[in-house]
């Protein structure tokens, strides 16, 4: 009788052999999901003789060889006792099997029937041994490929299976300690991870382990098969190619999800065991196939009777009829029947569950208050009103007087050619719209009309004055818009550039001097546009080149600097020493008028203090 599975069991098998398109998005990795995948593949290769008949025997044999050599192996913490795997590697020296079901060991028909399957989860590899003739037989391959593989690939991967095959002949094999040595490292490989085969990543200025990818199966299929290389020697065996589907998937968790290891490595030992089942009364690899659908209808009743949302038991039943659409129809036998019946029953339940969901959707309309409703008297209507207006439309006449409408609208309308003067005068239904025709005339004109007047002496004043309005305006208009007030911080910044161009085209001496602004600052702009960013990027490179080209820090320096700009400005400025020669000139002519006053003062002091001397007192 076969064991009910519990239902995250089903979803992982579910997850893991149907591939379905909505997949976990971390590790589900769980020890009681990987077994319940084994007693799935045990029970579904039971139920699959009893269907298809004893012409299976032997390969149902073989599935449950490969199940209980996981179970028979494990050591209860997920790795592989090294006493039992002697005990095997010594019994199928001996008697050419190992296999634990009922009985501990049970002969089968010659030594082609002979196998192990080894599975080392620490190394993310698998290793089938088998006897062969007078030799053992050992074959390794990676299980789960690389995140870069996996996710670069376009489609499905490639691979093949196996990777390598070192055959040891049977006097090697039986020498003192050769089991031993062997048993000993893969019991160890199978559950300590190896120091080096993790792929590193470089974080925070330091390497570390990347635990989301794979680890590299190297230890087994490089450093183990060198070690039995060196008792035996390279054997070229039948390879086979599966186009294998793999994912990785990963979202606010700390390992992604793969595919599971243990799955791929049960399939490949089955069909690396069923390409040497070619006789006349057997289909070698078209069983493997054949067993593949079965055992997913299988999965899929169950996850049925388990109540599974409809849109994953369809796309299940979608996968085995993909399956069988590929198979040739005259391998469809006894067995076909079971996989119909199974995918007929989902898609009945589907259906059903479809129905429920539409009545339970479906609207429910009340129309006994219809009864209520008067439909004759509601018919008819006396509009007077109506129909004098409609008879008297008839007698009107018509005016032969016409005017043009010329809306007026308070938008200004600002030329290419002129600076506009933004006076800010106009409703707060068009403040918006009257700044965003001078920021349009600053983003299109401002440039060309830089260069008609770069060198007028008026042209800084007038640019300074149209910033000071602009700003008065929208510094109040965007107050709570981060976006727009970052495209009037660029607005400003334009018009500062063609101020700055033009004072320096009159006044070169200005370019010694950095024009004080931090471009760090514009970088926190909130610029919606391409085209707003690379303006932003013209006045940086504007700035830098100012910056660069600057020997002196301020033009605010002190005058007591002979650095300072007013004083190399007064150095080179004929009008300036004029004014300064003239200035001191009138102030040497106040000061001898101002001498030659307090002179003639003092003069009459002088008289008057005399005079008092010589008056008597009466």
């Amino acid at each position: 009788m076969a064991a009910k599975l519990p239902q995250n069991a089903l979803l992982y098998l579910a997850h893991h052999i149907f591939l379905p398109p909505l997949l976990p998005q971390k590790d589900d990795y769980k020890d009681e999901c990987e077994s319940a995948l084994l007693l799935a593949v045990e029970n579904s290769a039971e139920k699959f003789r009893s269907y298809a008949g004893e012409d299976t025997d032997r390969f149902v044999k073989r599935v449950e060889m490969i199940v209980n050599n996981f179970r028979t192996l494990q050591d209860g913490t997920g790795g592989i006792s090294e006493n039992r795997l002697r005990k095997a590697f010594e019994t199928v020296m001996s008697h050419g099997l190992y296999f634990h079901a009922v009985r501990m060991f049970e002969l089968l028909n010659g030594p082609s029937d002979t196998f192990l399957t080894l599975y080392l989860r620490a190394q993310n590899a698998g290793i089938l041994v088998s006897k062969s003739q007078d030799a053992m037989l050992f074959q390794a391959f990676e299980l789960s490929p690389n995140n870069a593989s996996a996710m670069c690939t376009k489609g499905r991967l490639l691979r093949m299976f196996p990777a390598s095959a070192i055959a040891v002949d049977s006097d090697s094999c039986r020498e003192d300690g050769f089991f031993s040595a062997l048993s000993l490292a893969i019991a160890k490989l199978s559950n300590r991870a190896a120091p080096g085969m993790q792929p590193v990543v470089h974080k925070a200025g330091q390497m570390h382990q990347e635990i989301r990818d794979t680890s590299s199966p190297a230890m087994v299929t490089e450093y183990l098969m060198s070690f039995l290389r060196a008792a035996g020697k390279p054997k070229e065996v039948p390879v086979i190619w599966k186009h294998t589907r793999e994912e990785v998937l990963w979202l606010d968790c700390l390992k992604p999800w793969h595919r599971s290891p243990m799955w791929l490595l049960v399939r490949v030992s089955l069909q690396l065991q069923c390409s040497g089942l070619v006789s006349p009364t057997e289909h070698d690899h078209r069983l493997y196939k054949i067993f593949m659908i079965f055992l997913m209808a299988n999965i899929l009743q169950l996850c049925q009777k388990s109540a599974f949302p409809c849109d994953l038991l369809h796309a299940m039943s979608a996968k085995i009829l993909r399956r069988l659409a590929k198979l040739d129809p005259d391998l469809r036998k006894a067995w076909a029947p079971f996989v119909k019946n199974v995918v007929t029953d989902t898609h009945s339940t589907i259906s059903k569950q479809w129905q429920q969901i539409v009545e339970m959707d479906a609207a429910r309309l009340d129309f006994s208050s219809l009864r209520l409703l008067k439909i004759h008297e509601d018919l008819g209507h006396n509009l007077t009103e109506l129909d004098r207006y409609i008879s008297g439309i008839s007698e009107r006449h018509k005016s032969s007087a016409s005017k043009i409408f010329e809306p007026k609208t308070p938008l200004p309308r600002h030329s290419s050619k002129d600076l506009p003067e933004f006076s800010g005068n106009c409703s707060e239904d068009y403040l918006v719209y009257e700044l965003a025709a001078f920021e349009n005339w600053v983003e299109l004109n401002l440039n060309i009309w830089v260069e008609r007047h770069i060198d007028d002496p008026r042209t800084s004043g007038l640019l300074k004055r149209a910033m000071q309005s602009y700003y008065n305006c929208a510094v109040q208009c965007y107050a709570g818009l981060p976006e727009a007030y970052s495209i009037m911080i660029l607005t400003l910044m334009e018009l500062w550039v063609a101020c700055d161009r033009s004072a320096c085209s009159i006044h070169q001496l200005l370019l010694a001097y950095s024009p004080e602004i931090s471009v760090p600052l514009l970088q926190s702009l909130l610029l919606p546009m391409w085209n707003q960013m690379q303006r932003l990027a013209t006045i940086e490179r504007y700035i830098g080149k100012r910056q660069r080209r600057a020997a002196d820090d301020s033009v605010f320096r002190s005058i007591k600097s002979q650095n300072a700009f007013p004083v190399k400005y007064f150095d080179q400025s004929p009008v300036h020493q004029t004014l300064f020669s003239n200035i001191q000139q009138l102030a040497r002519s106040k000061r001898d008028a101002k001498c030659r006053e307090l002179a003639s003062k003092k003069e009459q002091h002088s008289n008057l203090v005399r005079r008092h001397d010589r008056m008597a007192c009466e």
